[in-house]
């Protein structure tokens, strides 16, 4: 009785939002499914449910289940839903959405509109990292409301492929430790927000790395803290926004910086040509857009030897 009161008072919350019919009748279904490690039910694990409506997404609850990997919610109102499995503790595997997705895009959607018992999800194994000294730690934090525990940070290959994952704690950190070098996306999962990951570069010269990750009411954006980004105070954010078919970034430096940019989409694969430049003293840097679908990106400046940093790009059709 406890899963039912926590999911019909949280949906109450639900139906008085702009934009959700409110005085259609409401019915009760039960929905459920069996989450598997590989070929083999999963004994402990959390399950957690998320409401849809349009673009609006709403995590009603997270609740552990440990009877031969079957999760179960009760009396769940009529709808469409999200279901994300994951273990009980970071391991062999990353959390999983219900149709095979590492990303609530990618997710299928449940209609819940009769009762659904075969909901199984199959979760996306963890390659895991070689043993280092590297070292990826931050902290999650949405404006005017502080620090975000409970917040799902994978570590992947450029690529995309999951490594391993790690949740926020209560006052929002985050650590990857004993990190072989080599370069990792740092991608923050958030239902029903755009993510902006950043790729970090480890090795001799750099081998911690402090993240910042912002979450906004559409965006989650992984990025350097300006006050440890040694080039923030000498680039411009980037400009037309939105842009089409080129942008720039101003700039002012001291002394004589070579570097390269490149451009990534919201899943950290790159998109578009790598430019490589040689700066000095004040001017204007050209970004070719040109070949890039409308859309969010985000842009990847290596500055000399110093760590990369990012600044956010939305393009446009010409």
């Amino acid at each position: 009785m406890k899963m039912k009161k926590l999911i019909c008072a949280t949906f109450l919350t639900i139906m008085i939002l702009p934009g959700l019919h409110a005085q259609e009748k409401m019915e009760y279904h039960n929905l459920g499914g069996t989450v598997f490690g590989q070929q083999y039910p999963l004994e402990n694990l959390y399950a957690s449910l998320i409401y849809n409506y349009s673009d609006i997404y709403i995590h009603l609850t997270r609740q552990p289940f440990d009877t031969l990997g079957y999760y179960f919610f009760m009396n769940v109102p009529n709808g469409n839903y999200l279901v994300k499995a994951e273990p009980e503790a970071p391991g062999d595997f990353v959390p999983t959405y219900y149709g095979q997705a590492l990303h609530w895009k990618d997710a299928a959607v449940i209609p819940l509109f009769s009762d659904q018992f075969q909901c199984d999800i199959s979760l996306i194994y963890a390659a895991g990292v070689p043993a280092g000294t590297g070292r990826i730690s931050g902290c999650v934090h949405m404006a005017d409301k502080g620090p975000v525990p409970g917040v799902e940070i994978l570590l992947m290959s450029p690529l995309g492929e999951p490594f391993i994952y790690r949740l926020s704690d209560g006052a929002g950190n985050f650590l990857f430790s004993d990190l072989a070098w080599g370069t990792y996306l740092v991608y923050p999962e958030s239902e029903g927000r755009n993510t902006i990951p950043y790729l970090v570069t480890l090795d001799a010269a750099h081998s911690q790395a402090e993240l910042w990750i912002s979450m906004y009411e559409s965006e989650i954006v992984a990025a350097i803290p300006e006050s440890t980004d040694p080039h923030s105070p000498l680039f411009s954010d980037i400009y037309p926004m939105p842009a089409s078919g080129i942008a720039f970034m101003d700039y002012r430096l001291d002394d004589p910086l070579q570097g390269s940019l490149s451009i990534f989409d919201l899943r950290g694969r790159q998109a578009g040509v790598s430019q490589v430049f040689e700066l000095s003293g004040t001017g204007r840097l050209q970004v070719d857009l040109q070949g890039l679908m409308p859309g969010h990106y985000y842009l990847r400046v290596q500055a000399g030897d110093a760590l990369p940093f990012v600044r956010t790009l939305m393009v446009t059709q010409d």
